[in-house]
C-alpha cells in the first residue's frame, strides 16, 4: 500500500511518500497499519484514500478492512476522510482516466523530479497532488467520508 503526506514548512512544503509492506495474516496487517496510522494522522489535516477496486492478490474483505482503519483514524481525529476512484487520480496526473499505471509512474516522476519505488507510490503521490489541487480550490470540509463514483 502507497502512501503520501505533505506539510508547509519554514522552506516550502514537504513531501514524503513511500509503500507498506505488510505481513502476517489479516489481523496483523490490520495492527500493523493501526500502528502506522496512529503515528501519521496526529497532524492530518484531511486523509485521501483510492476507493478500491479489484486487485490481483488483494482480497476485497482485506482492502475494504484496510480502509476501514483509517476511517476510524480520521474519524477520531474529526478530519475528512476522501474515497476517490482510480480514474479520476489517473485524469488528474496524465489526462487520462484510462492512463496504464507505467504512465502514472512517468507522469509522477517528471511532476516530482525523483524516481519512485514502485507503483503504489506513485499512486500515492498521484493522489497526494489531486488531493492538494482540491484544498487549494477548497477542498471538502466535511468530517463524514465523501465517496465519489
Amino acid at each position: 500500500m502507497g502512501w503520501a503526506t505533505s506539510k508547509v514548512s519554514g522552506s516550502g512544503v514537504v513531501t514524503r511518500s513511500g509503500v507498506i509492506q505488510h505481513k502476517g495474516d489479516l489481523g496483523d496487517r490490520l495492527v500493523s497499519l493501526d500502528r502506522w496510522a496512529s503515528r501519521e494522522f496526529l497532524k492530518a489535516e484531511a486523509i485521501y484514500c483510492e476507493r478500491p477496486a479489484y486487485a490481483p492478490g488483494n482480497s476485497t474483505t482485506t482492502l475494504w478492512s484496510m480502509l476501514g482503519v483509517i476511517q476510524l483514524h480520521a474519524r477520531r481525529c474529526r478530519i475528512p476522510f476522501v474515497l476517490k476512484s482510480a480514474g479520476t487520480i489517473k485524469k488528474h496526473v496524465t489526462g487520462s482516466g484510462r492512463a496504464s499505471k507505467g504512465d502514472v509512474v512517468k507522469a509522477v516522476q517528471s511532476m516530482t523530479k525523483r524516481s519512485v519505488k514502485d507503483h503504489n507510490e506513485a499512486d500515492a503521490l498521484a493522489l497526494l497532488f489531486l488531493a492538494l489541487s482540491e484544498q487549494e480550490q477548497g477542498g471538502t470540509g466535511s468530517p463524514e467520508p465523501v465517496l465519489e463514483r
